[in-house]
């Protein structure tokens, strides 16, 4: 059934990917719930604004928020083309795949108090709020800023670690997924960039830890090597993926005429007549048919060597007198 079930399912990707996912499965299902909530925690406000002015303070996180959802979007959007591209459920996948959503949870509120907070500073707002019960304290105290940052960087980093493992898995499994040479690159192309993705958030957290002055500022900043590190990353293994399918693409008549071959090699073997089929044990010949005789078998004789021949008897031979 799972073998037909390759056989039929013919939908690729832009890389030439076979999907070995079929149905959505309660794995998938559960996933994406958890994801949908982590957005509800992104949400500005859940009561609908009563005044203009309330308005237009809950628009002022509406960039902040746009920038969290995409980033959810994103770790989604690898989720979702995993599972479409190798449909494996076995205790591993559903091991890494919990753990990447208990840390999508926790990840969603450092990922929006960075994104509000910066987006608030930054637009000129006061580093201050009043708490309820009339307090005024900052919200980033000096020296503060390298502690988010390091926690950010360990709910990114735990992130794109999921789903290396992931992916070192299915490469694993490349054999039983019947993975092809192209698949196989491709594979091995998204693992190599979760894994930059991990090496950009350790130089984050590194940066936040050893630089005294500065260092939760730079630590945010090393994000944007995520652009250019992936850009070129995706440019060398494009490059690589594209002169891997010119070459599959060059030697397909051959794999189509053996392929052929093997196809017409089983339709002249399910053709051709089966031998005379041996009877069940203690079933008796049907009256009217001679036993079968079985051909004597030829003793073997070592080999003789010729004796010379004998003078046959007669009368002795006469004396001279």
């Amino acid at each position: 059934m799972i073998r037909k079930f390759f056989q039929e399912r013919q939908f690729r990707d832009r890389f030439g990917f076979r999907w070995r996912g079929g149905e959505i499965s309660r794995l998938e299902t559960f996933s994406d719930a958890v994801f949908a909530f982590s957005v509800t925690l992104l949400v500005v406000s859940l009561e609908v604004p009563r005044t203009f002015g309330e308005l237009m303070r809950a628009m002022e996180g509406f960039i902040a928020f746009a920038a969290s959802f995409a980033i959810i979007l994103w770790i989604w959007h690898v989720h979702y083309m995993y599972f479409r591209r190798y449909g494996l459920e076995d205790a591993f996948t559903k091991t890494v795949n919990a753990f990447l959503l208990f840390v999508v949870l926790f990840y969603v509120y450092p990922l929006k108090f960075v994104f509000s907070n910066v987006m608030h500073l930054y637009s000129g707002g006061e580093n201050a709020v009043t708490l309820a019960d009339g307090q005024i304290v900052p919200i980033v105290a000096a020296g503060d800023t390298s502690t988010m940052m390091i926690v950010y960087g360990i709910g990114f980093i735990a992130v794109f670690f999921s789903y290396s493992l992931l992916y070192w898995h299915a490469n694993r499994k490349k054999d039983e997924l019947r993975l092809s040479e192209l698949e196989i690159a491709v594979t091995k192309n998204f693992l190599k960039a979760y894994l930059l993705c991990i090496s950009v958030g350790l130089v984050s957290i590194g940066l936040a830890v050893f630089m005294p002055q500065g260092g939760g500022f730079y630590s945010g900043i090393s994000y944007f090597l995520l652009g250019p590190v992936l850009g070129i990353n995706g440019y060398l293994s494009g490059k690589k993926i594209s002169r891997l399918r010119e070459k599959l693409i060059l030697n397909q008549p051959q794999r189509d005429q053996r392929q052929q071959r093997f196809e017409g090699g089983q339709q002249q073997r399910q053709q051709r007549p089966q031998g005379q089929q041996s009877r069940p044990q203690g079933q008796q010949r049907p009256q009217g048919q001679p036993p079968q005789q079985r051909r004597p078998q030829q003793q073997h004789r070592p080999h003789q060597r010729p004796r010379p021949p004998q003078n046959p008897p007669g009368p002795p031979p006469e004396r001279n007198p």
